[in-house]
């Protein structure tokens, strides 16, 4: 069976519940996963609002929430809406730079390469009317999607002068490469992106052993990866799971051996790949925001706000993990707080004390006791997106 990991779990969750309601089994048999683990995963939407729960006779059903005033589209990054003026000027083009690649290459662009050409041309020409971009997972992309199989030809009425002349020198770029790793590294060179080369490099090593020869660069290019994040005031949030990530990996790398660190490779993987997500969804955002696009920030957030939730709490969930995998910080028998803790004499029970609290512990109701352990991480989980702040790896103390 093919792990999942936590991320691919959740999403698909969205995307069942999306369709209709459903109960944990029929949910697990769709995913092919325990009653457990998707419970767990069901207990994270809840915490965040994007799952609510409800009872018919003996049955816990879960729903989507959704909201009715956002209108998405299908064929647009995470259904953000287009002008009908951009969507036939992306039209135009799409048909234009097919047809222009086929001449020249006997072969039809795909999605990666359509969309940097597409980039390509919009900062390189003037349009008449900007072209909703933004730099994202991969690269600069159009919010609008190119869908090989779709018949884009249509007549645009205004004249570009040197468009012609623009694709044949985007097309000529980015046609030599012979593959999407080449694109995108090219790409990334060209337009001096360090945090995505940054990102490239690490995602290319850390499928690698981590050994005593990789953990040294691994560490350099995840401190060149945090410096390089654009740290505003809107995304401190980010940047705090960021550099907690950062300083837990780099302690991680202190304290296990090659072993233990190999029992974590996966779990270290997967929380780059959702931080990354998370990054380069705000990225985005933050492109779109400030280009001439005609989007409100308000608006706009209704779209992105349930990615955010979603990736901040799987980040989270991650984080913890891996904290815990760290030893306890041992603290300096020299420093103020050990001596402090050294004089601090405990209290010994009189006989009386000890009757009295024996007594107590006898009367109380513990049938929730273990339910309420359970819960526990989910509690601090929705504590920890209210309060980011408050989260610090435990080489800086506990959590």
């Amino acid at each position: 069976m093919v792990r999942k990991t936590k991320k691919q779990l959740v999403q698909r969750l969205i995307q069942l519940l999306e369709s209709k309601p459903m109960t944990v089994n029929e949910i697990s048999l769709a995913v092919g996963s325990n009653w457990d683990t998707v419970y767990k995963a069901l207990d994270l939407l809840k915490s965040i609002g994007l799952v609510t729960e409800t009872e018919e006779g003996n049955k816990k059903i879960f729903k989507k929430v959704s909201d009715v005033s956002i209108q998405k589209r299908d064929d647009t990054l995470l259904g953000i809406p287009i002008s009908k003026e951009c969507e036939n000027l992306c039209y135009y083009i799409f048909s234009k730079v097919k047809q222009k690649w086929l001449q020249k290459t006997k072969k039809e662009p795909n999605k990666t390469q359509m969309q940097k050409v597409i980039g390509e041309i919009a900062d390189n020409i003037n349009l008449p009317f900007e072209i909703p971009r933004g730099w994202y997972l991969f690269g600069q992309v159009c919010v609008l999607e190119y869908d090989p199989k779709q018949d884009y030809s249509i007549e645009f009425k205004k004249e570009i002068p040197g468009l012609d002349k623009t694709i044949d020198k985007a097309i000529e770029v980015y046609s030599k490469y012979s593959n999407t790793t080449e694109i995108l590294f090219g790409q990334y060179q060209r337009k001096n992106k360090v945090l995505y080369l940054a990102r490239l490099k690490l995602k290319q090593i850390l499928y690698y052993s981590l050994n005593q020869e990789t953990k040294p660069l691994v560490s350099k290019l995840l401190n060149s990866f945090a410096m390089n994040f654009s740290k505003k005031e809107d995304n401190k949030e980010i940047v705090a799971l960021l550099n907690s990530y950062v300083a837990i990996v780099n302690q991680l790398f202190i304290e296990k051996d090659q072993r233990e660190l190999e029992d974590l490779h996966n779990l270290i993987i997967d929380c780059f790949i959702s931080l990354w997500e998370l990054m380069a969804t705000y990225n985005l955002f933050n492109d779109l925001i400030n280009g001439d696009y005609g989007y409100s920030y308000d608006n706009l957030k209704k779209y992105f706000n349930p990615r955010f939730e979603t990736l901040i709490a799987l980040c989270k969930g991650y984080l913890e993990e891996l904290n815990d995998s760290l030893s306890p910080k041992e603290i300096d028998k020299n420093s103020k707080l050990f001596k402090l803790m050294g004089s601090a004499k405990p209290k010994v029970l009189t006989e009386e004390e000890k009757k009295k609290l024996f007594e107590n512990y006898e009367k109380r109701d513990t049938s929730n006791i273990f339910r309420e352990k359970n819960n526990q991480k989910f509690i601090f989980l929705r504590r920890n997106i209210q309060h980011p702040d408050q989260y610090k790896p435990r080489l800086y103390g506990h959590l």
